[in-house]
């Protein structure tokens, strides 16, 4: 993230707090945007209120010098907008990927970060995103299935986030769409409430509050096959020992059957991470739908990744 300061603000503030603040976003790995002016002022804050480790801090560190690919991308929040419990949230907590069944799947998407990381579009970015995991200043919540997602984000907007936690959060959830579009009604109240609709006026989805990286409400992702399972090419379930002969291998029916024991032989939930070291970069971008994000032409998985950007 990058945290705006006007130095209006910041001649405000309360300096020990101003420069416990500074050195929280450095410390986690954020960026700081200002004028020359208010950047004196901060060095000058943290120099008399620091401790010796907070002012080696942000003398070696390069909080101020951010790329344009990282300002685009990356999530701009002026601290004056938000009380000093909330900025201490919003800079201090890890960020959260809340996932329908994180003892499987968490490890897949470890995997697809590091797969990602030499990827031509974002390659910068998507390092960024690793160390955030690799320093857990990213980590994944157990949300027990989609239904139980609302009552998961509300309670850490309580606890932790202090009503901030649309910055802090991405939920991940597969589609279970039978077939293209045809997401469960059950799904609907969620949906809702992840874009800030009203339930009372849904009519369907729109995909364009779903893939996109203007989301209205809180940061996102439905796969857009049925689920992550969907995603693997038979050929990684047989390099992974599986047999997938009863299945179709490709065509968009395929991305839309429930894969289980039943139609792969040899099959669990616990085999998922062994499927994604099968896959490399180019494997998953050979079967991915594209969407035109802002001008730029994304596969999904790219667009995921630029999601989670959104939130560390």
């Amino acid at each position: 993230m990058i945290a705006l300061i006007r130095k209006e603000y910041a001649t405000q503030c309360d300096s020990r707090w101003l420069s416990r603040i500074c050195c929280k976003i450095i410390e986690n790995g954020h960026y700081i945007s200002c004028d020359a002016s208010t950047q004196k002022y901060l060095l000058e804050v943290v120099n008399k209120e620091g401790s010796t480790w907070e002012k080696e801090l942000i003398c070696r560190s390069k909080p101020f010098d951010f790329s344009k690919e990282e300002q685009r991308y990356m999530t701009t929040i002026s601290l004056e907008t938000f009380d000093k419990e909330q900025c201490d949230a919003l800079f201090g907590e890890r960020s959260i990927l809340l996932l329908e069944n994180s003892v499987y799947e968490w490890n897949v998407y470890k995997h697809i970060v590091d797969t990602y990381k030499r990827d031509r579009k974002h390659p910068n970015l998507i390092k960024k995103l690793s160390n955030a995991i690799d320093n857990r200043r990213l980590i994944y919540y157990h949300g027990g299935g989609w239904s139980q997602h609302q009552q998961h984000i509300e309670q850490h907007e309580v606890d932790t986030y202090k009503s901030v936690g649309k910055y802090k959060i991405c939920a991940l959830l597969d589609s279970d769409c039978p077939s293209e579009n045809d997401i469960p009604k059950e799904k609907y109240k969620l949906y809702c409430y992840l874009c800030g609709d009203k339930y009372e006026d849904f009519t369907g989805y729109d995909s364009s509050k779903i893939y996109t990286l203007n989301q209205p409400n809180y940061i996102w992702h439905m796969w857009y096959k049925r689920s992550i399972e969907n995603y693997f090419p038979n050929d990684s379930y047989i390099s992974a020992g599986m047999d997938p002969s009863l299945i179709t291998e490709t065509g968009t029916q395929r991305d839309y059957v429930k894969i289980t024991y039943k139609n792969i032989i040899g099959y669990d939930k616990d085999k998922l991470q062994v499927l994604a070291h099968t896959m490399s970069r180019q494997k998953y971008e050979d079967n991915l739908k594209h969407f035109n994000v802002n001008g730029e032409d994304l596969s999904e998985i790219q667009l995921f990744l630029l999601k989670l950007v959104r939130i560390i």
